[in-house]
């Protein structure tokens, strides 16, 4: 697929804080998910911070369209061990794991849950061993995290597109705000997309009758 095709937009409205300014790079379109090799280059990542879902991200075809982005021949650390409705504690593992990996690059693939804690994880990290209960109910952010790639494999959700990101704590639902939190760059692939609403309608075929567990919380999509 020719790059100069995939339509790229850089959010005309850019929000400040300081001297620094969050803009969002999108590629978007059948095929995009490729336009994440150009990403890597430009940052000349070496390292990568892989949030996914458990099954989703096998599922939805990302992990083999990742890999055919090359992130296969780098140093990749994938967390994926987190609920459903991200809670802070599962963020702070992530954070930890994040401060002593040192990423080049973040790249959050799933659905709007997944999203989130990549976005989560990623602001966070630039306050590592701080109050984070704190920053959480007060979203007091004052710095920026390393750069971070979205990609969405639900269609709906507009996690990839915003700076907000939700996280529970003392089952207590928050929205953690700062222009900061929005992803450096957005990849809405629908090939993606497709692959995952054809997974959900065959267990919706195949399983209609399967009773609710409500003891169990679901992982991470």
């Amino acid at each position: 697929m020719d790059l100069e095709a995939v339509f790229t937009m850089t959010y005309a409205k850019k929000r400040e804080l300081g001297e620094m300014a969050f803009s969002q790079t999108e590629y978007n379109g059948t095929g995009s998910i490729s336009s994440l090799k150009k990403i890597i280059a430009q940052h000349d990542a070496q390292k990568i911070f892989l949030v996914t879902g458990k099954k989703s991200y096998n599922e939805s075809g990302a992990a083999s369209a990742l890999h055919c982005c090359g992130l296969d021949r780098l140093n990749t650390l994938r967390f994926q061990d987190f609920q459903v409705n991200p809670k802070l504690e599962d963020a702070v593992i992530g954070v930890e794991l994040l401060v002593r990996f040192q990423p080049d690059l973040v790249i959050a693939v799933g659905g709007g849950s997944v999203i989130d804690m990549g976005k989560l994880i990623t602001a966070l990290s630039a306050h590592a061993g701080g109050n984070y209960k704190s920053i959480l109910k007060n979203s007091s952010i004052s710095a920026q995290g390393p750069p971070l790639v979205a990609i969405p494999t639900t269609a709906g959700t507009g996690s990839e597109a915003t700076q907000f990101a939700v996280a529970y704590l003392d089952q207590k639902k928050y929205s953690l705000a700062h222009h900061s939190i929005l992803p450096d760059y957005a990849i809405i692939d629908p090939e993606l997309t497709y692959n995952m609403v054809s997974h959900l309608s065959l267990i919706h075929i195949s399983e209609p009758t399967r009773p609710p567990v409500a003891s169990r919380m679901p992982s991470a999509a």
